[in-house]
Protein backbone atom coordinates (compact mmCIF):
# COMPACT_ATOMS: atom_id res chain seq x y z
CA UNK A 1 0.00 0.00 0.00
CA UNK A 2 2.21 2.49 1.08
CA UNK A 3 6.18 2.73 1.59
CA UNK A 4 8.24 1.43 4.44
CA UNK A 5 8.41 3.38 7.63
CA UNK A 6 11.31 5.39 8.47
CA UNK A 7 11.34 5.11 11.88
CA UNK A 8 15.16 6.16 13.71
CA UNK A 9 15.82 5.24 17.23
CA UNK A 10 17.77 7.79 19.50
CA UNK A 11 19.35 7.21 22.92
CA UNK A 12 21.02 9.87 25.09
CA UNK A 13 20.96 12.13 21.70
CA UNK A 14 23.52 10.12 20.54
CA UNK A 15 23.55 6.89 18.42
CA UNK A 16 21.08 6.01 15.99
CA UNK A 17 19.98 2.92 14.50
CA UNK A 18 17.35 2.63 11.53
CA UNK A 19 14.27 0.46 11.60
CA UNK A 20 12.51 -0.16 8.29
CA UNK A 21 9.30 -2.41 8.66
CA UNK A 22 7.71 -4.11 5.96
CA UNK A 23 4.93 -2.12 4.11
CA UNK A 24 1.25 -1.33 6.28
CA UNK A 25 -1.82 -3.48 5.63
CA UNK A 26 -4.83 -2.23 7.48
CA UNK A 27 -7.97 -4.28 7.61
CA UNK A 28 -11.10 -2.70 8.67
CA UNK A 29 -13.14 -4.84 11.22
CA UNK A 30 -15.33 -3.57 13.94
CA UNK A 31 -15.91 -0.19 15.80
CA UNK A 32 -14.09 2.71 18.07
CA UNK A 33 -13.55 5.94 18.78
CA UNK A 34 -11.93 9.40 19.64
CA UNK A 35 -10.97 12.84 19.25
CA UNK A 36 -8.99 14.84 16.75
CA UNK A 37 -8.41 18.97 15.71
CA UNK A 38 -8.14 20.13 12.22
CA UNK A 39 -5.95 22.26 10.33
CA UNK A 40 -5.97 25.71 9.07
CA UNK A 41 -4.73 28.65 7.41
CA UNK A 42 -5.20 32.49 9.24
CA UNK A 43 -5.28 35.49 7.14
CA UNK A 44 -2.50 37.61 7.58
CA UNK A 45 -1.34 39.32 10.74
CA UNK A 46 -1.83 42.81 9.31
CA UNK A 47 -5.63 42.41 8.69
CA UNK A 48 -6.09 41.43 12.08
CA UNK A 49 -8.67 44.27 13.85
CA UNK A 50 -8.86 44.44 17.63
CA UNK A 51 -12.64 44.68 19.03
CA UNK A 52 -14.32 42.62 16.45
CA UNK A 53 -15.89 39.29 16.64
CA UNK A 54 -14.43 36.80 15.82
CA UNK A 55 -15.60 34.05 13.06
CA UNK A 56 -16.53 30.04 13.37
CA UNK A 57 -16.00 27.63 10.40
CA UNK A 58 -16.36 24.25 10.88
CA UNK A 59 -12.94 21.46 10.80
CA UNK A 60 -12.76 20.53 7.53
CA UNK A 61 -9.64 18.52 7.69
CA UNK A 62 -7.75 16.13 10.72
CA UNK A 63 -4.90 13.87 10.93
CA UNK A 64 -3.41 12.14 13.68
CA UNK A 65 -0.14 9.71 14.58
CA UNK A 66 -1.30 6.54 16.27
CA UNK A 67 2.66 6.26 17.27
CA UNK A 68 3.30 2.37 17.42
CA UNK A 69 0.29 0.40 16.50
CA UNK A 70 1.86 -2.78 16.44
CA UNK A 71 0.18 -5.85 17.93
CA UNK A 72 -2.78 -3.98 18.22
CA UNK A 73 -5.69 -2.16 17.19
CA UNK A 74 -6.46 1.26 15.70
CA UNK A 75 -10.00 2.74 16.48
CA UNK A 76 -11.19 5.60 14.68
CA UNK A 77 -14.86 7.32 14.73
CA UNK A 78 -16.45 10.07 12.37
CA UNK A 79 -19.02 11.59 14.62
CA UNK A 80 -20.76 14.14 12.73
CA UNK A 81 -22.99 13.82 9.50
CA UNK A 82 -22.33 13.89 6.16
CA UNK A 83 -20.02 12.36 3.44
CA UNK A 84 -16.60 12.92 3.71
CA UNK A 85 -13.36 10.59 3.41
CA UNK A 86 -11.16 8.78 6.49
CA UNK A 87 -7.91 7.25 5.04
CA UNK A 88 -5.08 5.59 6.87
CA UNK A 89 -1.23 5.08 5.43
CA UNK A 90 2.05 5.30 6.83
CA UNK A 91 4.09 8.07 8.51
CA UNK A 92 6.28 8.01 5.59
CA UNK A 93 3.79 7.92 2.64
CA UNK A 94 2.03 10.11 0.79
CA UNK A 95 -0.43 7.99 -0.16
CA UNK A 96 -2.97 6.23 2.28
CA UNK A 97 -5.97 4.11 1.63
CA UNK A 98 -9.08 4.91 2.22
CA UNK A 99 -11.71 3.42 4.89
CA UNK A 100 -14.90 2.24 3.03
CA UNK A 101 -16.94 2.12 6.10
CA UNK A 102 -15.95 5.77 7.33
CA UNK A 103 -16.73 7.42 3.80
CA UNK A 104 -20.16 8.87 5.71
CA UNK A 105 -20.49 9.87 8.81
CA UNK A 106 -21.71 9.52 11.77
CA UNK A 107 -19.39 6.06 11.22
CA UNK A 108 -16.61 4.16 13.05
CA UNK A 109 -14.26 1.19 12.43
CA UNK A 110 -11.46 -0.74 13.99
CA UNK A 111 -8.17 -0.53 11.33
CA UNK A 112 -6.15 -3.54 12.25
CA UNK A 113 -2.26 -2.97 11.15
CA UNK A 114 -0.58 -6.23 10.17
CA UNK A 115 2.81 -4.82 10.14
CA UNK A 116 4.50 -3.11 13.06
CA UNK A 117 5.26 1.38 13.42
CA UNK A 118 3.14 4.00 13.39
CA UNK A 119 0.09 5.04 11.80
CA UNK A 120 -1.58 8.33 10.22
CA UNK A 121 -4.85 8.37 9.79
CA UNK A 122 -6.63 11.71 8.32
CA UNK A 123 -10.46 12.57 8.06
CA UNK A 124 -11.62 15.12 5.09
CA UNK A 125 -15.22 16.64 4.70
CA UNK A 126 -18.18 15.69 7.03
CA UNK A 127 -15.73 13.05 8.73
CA UNK A 128 -13.17 15.40 10.17
CA UNK A 129 -15.12 17.43 12.81
CA UNK A 130 -14.91 15.79 15.98
CA UNK A 131 -12.88 12.64 14.54
CA UNK A 132 -10.31 10.91 16.87
CA UNK A 133 -8.66 7.59 16.52
CA UNK A 134 -7.05 5.78 19.34
CA UNK A 135 -4.34 2.97 19.96
CA UNK A 136 -4.91 -0.27 22.13
CA UNK A 137 -2.99 -2.83 22.76
CA UNK A 138 -3.15 -6.17 25.30
CA UNK A 139 -0.61 -8.75 26.18
CA UNK A 140 -1.33 -11.08 29.01
CA UNK A 141 2.09 -11.99 30.00
CA UNK A 142 5.99 -12.01 28.46
CA UNK A 143 8.08 -9.13 26.71
CA UNK A 144 6.18 -5.76 26.35
CA UNK A 145 3.56 -7.32 28.56
CA UNK A 146 0.41 -4.74 29.74
CA UNK A 147 -2.82 -3.10 28.80
CA UNK A 148 -1.92 -0.01 27.32
CA UNK A 149 -3.93 2.77 25.02
CA UNK A 150 -3.18 6.21 24.08
CA UNK A 151 -5.24 8.75 22.04
CA UNK A 152 -3.55 9.73 18.13
CA UNK A 153 -1.98 12.64 17.97
CA UNK A 154 -2.34 16.02 16.75
CA UNK A 155 0.90 17.29 15.71
CA UNK A 156 1.67 20.36 17.42
CA UNK A 157 4.69 22.42 18.55
CA UNK A 158 4.76 22.24 21.84
CA UNK A 159 4.00 19.09 24.46
CA UNK A 160 4.59 18.33 27.85
CA UNK A 161 4.12 15.22 29.71
CA UNK A 162 4.23 14.44 33.71
CA UNK A 163 5.45 11.46 35.66
CA UNK A 164 7.63 8.86 33.64
CA UNK A 165 10.43 7.78 35.46
CA UNK A 166 13.62 6.85 33.95
CA UNK A 167 15.31 5.08 37.33
CA UNK A 168 15.71 1.25 38.11
CA UNK A 169 13.95 -0.86 35.63
CA UNK A 170 11.98 2.08 34.31
CA UNK A 171 12.43 2.84 30.56
CA UNK A 172 10.74 5.52 28.85
CA UNK A 173 11.14 6.63 25.68
CA UNK A 174 9.35 9.90 23.57
CA UNK A 175 8.04 9.10 19.74
CA UNK A 176 8.54 11.96 17.66
CA UNK A 177 6.47 11.82 14.31
CA UNK A 178 7.06 14.14 11.46
CA UNK A 179 3.68 14.00 9.06
CA UNK A 180 4.45 17.58 7.54
CA UNK A 181 5.78 18.10 4.15
CA UNK A 182 8.92 20.75 5.71
CA UNK A 183 11.44 19.07 8.28
CA UNK A 184 10.76 20.02 12.07
CA UNK A 185 13.89 20.92 14.54
CA UNK A 186 12.66 19.71 18.18
CA UNK A 187 14.31 20.41 21.64
CA UNK A 188 13.63 17.72 24.08
CA UNK A 189 13.75 19.41 27.84
CA UNK A 190 13.64 17.06 31.09
CA UNK A 191 13.09 18.26 34.54
CA UNK A 192 13.61 16.04 37.52
CA UNK A 193 13.30 16.72 41.16
CA UNK A 194 16.65 18.71 41.37
CA UNK A 195 15.57 20.66 38.50
CA UNK A 196 16.35 20.89 34.63
CA UNK A 197 18.52 18.36 33.59
CA UNK A 198 21.41 19.36 31.37
CA UNK A 199 19.86 21.81 28.87
CA UNK A 200 22.12 21.38 26.30
CA UNK A 201 20.90 17.27 25.95
CA UNK A 202 18.57 16.82 23.84
CA UNK A 203 18.50 20.03 21.71
CA UNK A 204 18.52 20.20 18.04
CA UNK A 205 16.49 16.88 17.38
CA UNK A 206 15.80 16.93 13.16
CA UNK A 207 12.78 15.41 12.43
CA UNK A 208 12.48 14.96 8.71
CA UNK A 209 9.17 14.96 7.01
CA UNK A 210 8.05 11.20 6.81
CA UNK A 211 10.03 9.95 9.65
CA UNK A 212 9.64 9.05 13.14
CA UNK A 213 11.94 9.23 15.30
CA UNK A 214 12.36 7.26 19.19
CA UNK A 215 14.16 9.18 22.13
CA UNK A 216 15.35 7.43 24.89
CA UNK A 217 14.34 9.68 27.97
CA UNK A 218 16.09 7.09 30.29
CA UNK A 219 19.65 8.35 28.68
CA UNK A 220 18.83 11.74 28.09
CA UNK A 221 18.26 12.09 32.30
CA UNK A 222 18.86 9.04 33.82
CA UNK A 223 18.06 7.74 37.44
CA UNK A 224 15.01 10.21 37.98
CA UNK A 225 12.04 9.16 40.09
CA UNK A 226 9.76 10.78 38.52
CA UNK A 227 9.81 13.93 35.53
CA UNK A 228 8.47 16.49 33.23
CA UNK A 229 9.12 16.29 29.63
CA UNK A 230 9.02 19.33 27.13
CA UNK A 231 8.90 18.90 23.68
CA UNK A 232 9.44 22.41 22.09
CA UNK A 233 9.64 22.27 18.27
CA UNK A 234 11.81 25.23 16.75
CA UNK A 235 10.77 24.86 13.46
CA UNK A 236 7.70 22.41 11.94
CA UNK A 237 5.68 20.63 14.27
CA UNK A 238 5.81 17.16 15.61
CA UNK A 239 3.40 14.78 17.08
CA UNK A 240 4.54 13.51 20.89
CA UNK A 241 4.30 10.56 22.49
CA UNK A 242 5.47 9.04 25.99
CA UNK A 243 5.98 5.65 26.44
CA UNK A 244 6.95 3.96 30.22
CA UNK A 245 7.84 0.04 30.82
CA UNK A 246 8.79 -1.06 34.18
CA UNK A 247 10.28 -3.88 35.37
CA UNK A 248 11.88 -4.75 38.81
CA UNK A 249 14.60 -8.44 37.87
CA UNK A 250 11.94 -10.62 36.44
CA UNK A 251 8.73 -9.14 37.48
CA UNK A 252 6.78 -6.78 34.72
CA UNK A 253 5.03 -3.75 35.94
CA UNK A 254 3.73 -3.51 32.82
CA UNK A 255 3.95 -0.44 29.64
CA UNK A 256 1.85 2.58 29.04
CA UNK A 257 1.63 5.20 27.82
CA UNK A 258 1.63 8.92 29.46
CA UNK A 259 -1.02 11.66 28.08
CA UNK A 260 -0.09 15.03 27.71
CA UNK A 261 -1.07 17.69 29.56
CA UNK A 262 -1.15 21.63 28.93
CA UNK A 263 -0.09 23.71 31.89
CA UNK A 264 -2.62 25.53 33.70
CA UNK A 265 -3.74 26.95 36.50
CA UNK A 266 -7.07 27.07 38.43
CA UNK A 267 -8.96 23.71 39.43
CA UNK A 268 -7.74 21.34 37.64
CA UNK A 269 -9.12 17.94 37.34
CA UNK A 270 -7.44 14.31 36.89
CA UNK A 271 -10.30 12.41 35.76
CA UNK A 272 -9.74 8.88 36.95
CA UNK A 273 -7.79 7.15 39.89
CA UNK A 274 -8.30 3.55 39.12
CA UNK A 275 -9.12 1.69 42.94
CA UNK A 276 -6.70 -0.68 44.06
CA UNK A 277 -4.59 -1.82 46.48
CA UNK A 278 -1.50 -0.34 45.05
CA UNK A 279 0.95 2.67 44.51
CA UNK A 280 -1.17 6.33 43.31
CA UNK A 281 1.55 8.94 42.91
CA UNK A 282 0.85 12.29 41.92
CA UNK A 283 3.36 13.97 40.01
CA UNK A 284 3.58 17.48 39.50
CA UNK A 285 5.44 20.04 38.04
CA UNK A 286 5.19 23.55 37.25
CA UNK A 287 6.98 25.56 34.63
CA UNK A 288 6.80 29.35 36.27
CA UNK A 289 9.74 30.65 38.15
CA UNK A 290 7.57 30.60 41.46
CA UNK A 291 7.11 28.64 44.40
CA UNK A 292 4.17 28.10 45.15
CA UNK A 293 1.42 25.72 46.92
CA UNK A 294 -1.35 23.76 45.39
CA UNK A 295 -4.21 22.19 47.00
CA UNK A 296 -5.73 19.10 46.54
CA UNK A 297 -9.54 17.48 47.42
CA UNK A 298 -10.35 13.75 46.23
CA UNK A 299 -14.03 13.24 44.89
CA UNK A 300 -15.79 9.86 45.25
CA UNK A 301 -19.40 8.53 45.07
CA UNK A 302 -20.31 9.98 48.49
CA UNK A 303 -18.35 13.44 47.65
CA UNK A 304 -15.32 15.09 47.89
CA UNK A 305 -12.67 15.72 50.74
CA UNK A 306 -9.39 17.19 51.59
CA UNK A 307 -6.98 14.42 52.33
CA UNK A 308 -5.37 14.32 55.97
CA UNK A 309 -2.19 15.93 55.73
CA UNK A 310 -2.08 16.18 52.54
CA UNK A 311 -4.56 18.98 51.37
CA UNK A 312 -1.73 21.43 50.27
CA UNK A 313 1.52 20.96 49.12
CA UNK A 314 4.73 22.78 48.37
CA UNK A 315 5.59 23.44 44.79
CA UNK A 316 8.91 24.39 43.99
CA UNK A 317 9.68 26.04 40.83
CA UNK A 318 10.44 23.96 37.88
CA UNK A 319 11.10 20.94 40.22
CA UNK A 320 8.92 17.54 39.47
CA UNK A 321 7.71 16.41 43.06
CA UNK A 322 5.83 12.80 43.75
CA UNK A 323 2.98 12.65 46.92
CA UNK A 324 1.72 9.38 47.23
CA UNK A 325 -1.54 9.26 47.87
CA UNK A 326 -1.75 5.13 48.14
CA UNK A 327 -3.24 5.60 51.66
CA UNK A 328 -6.22 7.65 50.41
CA UNK A 329 -7.53 5.50 47.84
CA UNK A 330 -11.06 4.02 48.64
CA UNK A 331 -13.14 1.23 47.01
CA UNK A 332 -13.97 3.50 44.91
CA UNK A 333 -13.15 5.33 41.21
CA UNK A 334 -11.31 8.64 42.51
CA UNK A 335 -11.03 11.67 40.59
CA UNK A 336 -8.51 14.20 42.07
CA UNK A 337 -8.71 17.91 42.11
CA UNK A 338 -6.04 19.96 42.50
CA UNK A 339 -6.18 23.87 42.82
CA UNK A 340 -3.12 26.08 41.69
CA UNK A 341 -2.49 29.87 41.23
CA UNK A 342 0.42 28.73 38.96
CA UNK A 343 0.36 27.31 35.52
CA UNK A 344 1.33 23.34 36.42
CA UNK A 345 1.03 20.04 34.85
CA UNK A 346 0.31 16.93 36.53
CA UNK A 347 -0.61 13.27 36.70
CA UNK A 348 -1.34 10.11 38.68
CA UNK A 349 0.25 6.97 37.98
CA UNK A 350 -1.36 3.86 39.11
CA UNK A 351 0.78 0.64 39.13
CA UNK A 352 -0.93 -3.24 40.59
CA UNK A 353 1.28 -6.36 41.20
CA UNK A 354 4.09 -6.73 43.09
CA UNK A 355 5.51 -9.60 45.40
CA UNK A 356 6.49 -11.83 42.39
CA UNK A 357 3.16 -10.99 40.83
CA UNK A 358 3.67 -9.45 37.34
CA UNK A 359 1.55 -5.69 37.19
CA UNK A 360 0.36 -3.27 35.18
CA UNK A 361 0.78 0.82 35.10
CA UNK A 362 -2.31 3.38 33.98
CA UNK A 363 -1.26 7.09 33.88
CA UNK A 364 -3.91 9.66 34.08
CA UNK A 365 -3.40 13.64 33.25
CA UNK A 366 -5.36 16.52 33.96
CA UNK A 367 -7.25 17.03 31.62
CA UNK A 368 -10.25 19.55 29.91
CA UNK A 369 -14.12 19.16 30.83
CA UNK A 370 -16.19 17.52 28.11
CA UNK A 371 -17.67 20.98 26.85
CA UNK A 372 -20.67 19.59 24.19
CA UNK A 373 -19.43 15.69 24.37
CA UNK A 374 -16.55 13.37 24.64
CA UNK A 375 -15.95 9.70 23.08
CA UNK A 376 -14.40 6.98 24.66
CA UNK A 377 -12.41 5.33 22.01
CA UNK A 378 -11.89 1.22 21.73
CA UNK A 379 -14.15 -0.56 24.43
CA UNK A 380 -12.71 -4.28 24.07
CA UNK A 381 -15.67 -6.96 24.81
CA UNK A 382 -14.88 -9.67 26.83
CA UNK A 383 -12.69 -11.03 30.01
CA UNK A 384 -12.04 -7.68 31.46
CA UNK A 385 -14.23 -5.27 33.32
CA UNK A 386 -15.11 -1.28 32.14
CA UNK A 387 -16.14 1.67 33.60
CA UNK A 388 -16.64 5.20 32.62
CA UNK A 389 -15.89 7.75 35.82
CA UNK A 390 -17.82 10.86 35.46
CA UNK A 391 -16.87 13.64 37.96
CA UNK A 392 -18.91 17.21 38.28
CA UNK A 393 -16.30 19.19 40.69
CA UNK A 394 -18.51 22.30 40.65
CA UNK A 395 -22.31 22.16 40.28
CA UNK A 396 -24.76 19.22 39.43
CA UNK A 397 -24.22 17.35 36.32
CA UNK A 398 -26.19 15.41 34.12
CA UNK A 399 -25.53 12.99 31.16
CA UNK A 400 -26.51 10.99 27.92
CA UNK A 401 -24.27 7.99 27.65
CA UNK A 402 -24.79 5.65 24.33
CA UNK A 403 -22.69 2.69 23.49
CA UNK A 404 -21.52 2.81 19.43
CA UNK A 405 -21.36 0.08 17.33
CA UNK A 406 -21.59 -0.69 13.41
CA UNK A 407 -25.42 -0.80 13.95
CA UNK A 408 -25.29 2.92 15.12
CA UNK A 409 -26.10 4.14 18.43
CA UNK A 410 -27.70 2.79 21.70
CA UNK A 411 -30.49 4.30 23.52
CA UNK A 412 -29.18 6.65 25.61
CA UNK A 413 -28.70 6.65 29.66
CA UNK A 414 -29.40 8.97 31.46
CA UNK A 415 -26.52 9.50 34.38
CA UNK A 416 -26.83 12.37 37.18
CA UNK A 417 -23.54 13.47 39.16
CA UNK A 418 -24.40 15.56 42.37
CA UNK A 419 -21.98 18.37 43.00
CA UNK A 420 -18.64 17.10 44.08
CA UNK A 421 -18.57 13.93 43.43
CA UNK A 422 -17.27 11.20 41.11
CA UNK A 423 -20.04 8.47 39.33
CA UNK A 424 -18.26 5.10 38.10
CA UNK A 425 -20.61 3.78 35.22
CA UNK A 426 -20.16 0.35 34.55
CA UNK A 427 -20.03 -0.54 30.56
CA UNK A 428 -21.54 -3.60 29.01
CA UNK A 429 -20.66 -4.66 25.20
CA UNK A 430 -23.85 -4.76 22.97
CA UNK A 431 -25.08 -8.36 22.40
CA UNK A 432 -22.81 -9.62 19.60
CA UNK A 433 -20.04 -6.90 19.74
CA UNK A 434 -16.40 -7.59 20.14
CA UNK A 435 -15.47 -4.57 20.56
CA UNK A 436 -17.80 -0.67 20.89
CA UNK A 437 -17.37 3.29 21.70
CA UNK A 438 -19.24 5.17 24.13
CA UNK A 439 -20.31 8.75 23.66
CA UNK A 440 -20.66 10.69 26.66
CA UNK A 441 -22.99 14.07 26.09
CA UNK A 442 -23.51 16.74 29.20
CA UNK A 443 -26.88 18.24 28.41
CA UNK A 444 -28.11 21.65 28.53
CA UNK A 445 -27.60 23.34 31.86
CA UNK A 446 -25.19 20.96 33.20
CA UNK A 447 -22.73 21.84 35.47
CA UNK A 448 -19.21 21.01 33.70
CA UNK A 449 -18.63 17.31 33.76
CA UNK A 450 -14.94 15.81 33.39
CA UNK A 451 -14.79 11.76 32.50
CA UNK A 452 -12.37 8.66 31.86
CA UNK A 453 -12.90 5.22 30.66
CA UNK A 454 -11.14 2.01 32.67
CA UNK A 455 -10.47 -0.89 31.84
CA UNK A 456 -9.14 -3.13 34.39
CA UNK A 457 -8.27 -7.49 34.05
CA UNK A 458 -6.91 -10.27 36.09
CA UNK A 459 -5.10 -13.20 34.00
CA UNK A 460 -3.25 -15.52 35.66
CA UNK A 461 -0.17 -14.11 35.60
CA UNK A 462 -1.36 -11.07 36.95
CA UNK A 463 -3.81 -7.79 37.10
CA UNK A 464 -4.18 -5.43 33.49
CA UNK A 465 -5.20 -1.73 33.64
CA UNK A 466 -5.53 1.24 31.67
CA UNK A 467 -6.94 4.57 32.05
CA UNK A 468 -8.48 7.32 29.13
CA UNK A 469 -9.35 10.49 29.44
CA UNK A 470 -12.32 11.95 27.29
CA UNK A 471 -12.01 14.74 25.86
CA UNK A 472 -14.06 17.46 23.83
CA UNK A 473 -14.20 16.71 20.46
CA UNK A 474 -13.01 19.49 18.45
CA UNK A 475 -16.01 20.38 15.61
CA UNK A 476 -14.95 24.12 15.25
CA UNK A 477 -11.79 26.84 15.02
CA UNK A 478 -12.28 30.37 15.35
CA UNK A 479 -10.84 32.43 13.62
CA UNK A 480 -9.45 36.14 14.01
CA UNK A 481 -11.56 38.85 13.33
CA UNK A 482 -10.89 40.57 9.48
CA UNK A 483 -11.59 43.63 7.57
CA UNK A 484 -10.74 44.30 4.18
CA UNK A 485 -7.51 46.05 3.88
CA UNK A 486 -7.32 49.57 1.93
CA UNK A 487 -4.04 48.56 -0.09
CA UNK A 488 -4.98 45.21 -1.05
CA UNK A 489 -4.38 44.70 -4.01
CA UNK A 490 -2.05 47.63 -4.56
CA UNK A 491 1.51 47.59 -5.83
CA UNK A 492 3.90 48.42 -2.85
Amino acid sequence: MARSNRRQRQQGGGRLRLFVPIPLLVTVALLAVVVGVGELTLPDERSQVTGLKPAHAAVSAARVVCPDATGGDVAAVAPDRGKGEVAVGEIDSSTSTPVESLGTAPGRAVLQPENDGGVVVGAKGATAPGFEAEQYRRKDDGKDRGMADVRCATPSNNWWFAGPPTTGGASSELYLSNIDSAAATVDVLVYGPDGPVDPNVGRGISVDPGEQRVVSVTELAPELPVSAVRVVAKTGRVAASVRSEVKDGGTSYGASWVPPATPKSGNLIVPALPPGAGDRKLVLFTPSGEDSTVHLRLSTSDGSFAPAGKDRVDLPAQQAISVDLSEMMTKSVTALQVNAQVPLVGAVVAAEGGSGEDGDLAYSATSPSLGSGGIAAMVPAGNLNAAMALTAPTRDAEVEVRTLTDDGPSDPKRVRIGAGKTEAVKLRAPKGAENYGVLVSPQEGSGPVYGARLLTASPDEGPLLTSLALRPGVREVTLPPVVPEIGAGVPR
